[in-house]
């Protein structure tokens, strides 16, 4: 199982981390996305966590996010993305 640890996830990371998640992905059957390190998110950088996850179970693989932020949690939540992305914010 590979794992990332970016520390933004906003539109100007998107083909960065598309390049990492690639090369990453090709080695693995699962992936973890550790956010912890997170410092900038935005709309896109979320959409993107979403297109990956998306990927990985068409190809009957697995992701799991760990490390969220409350902040991170609450966008998430927001966006009604919690059972997408399978981060659910426990008040």
């Amino acid at each position: 199982m590979n794992e990332m640890k970016p520390t933004s996830l906003t539109i100007y990371d998107i083909d960065a981390l598309q390049n990492q998640y690639v090369m990453k992905s090709y080695w693995s059957d699962a992936m973890v996305i550790n956010l912890e390190l997170i410092e900038e998110f935005d709309s896109a950088g979320l959409q993107w966590l979403t297109l990956v996850k998306k990927n990985l179970q068409a190809g009957g693989h697995g992701l799991t996010l760990s490390g969220a932020s409350d902040d991170l949690k609450d966008a998430i939540d927001l966006l009604g993305m919690h059972s997408l992305l399978g981060v659910a914010h426990v008040n």
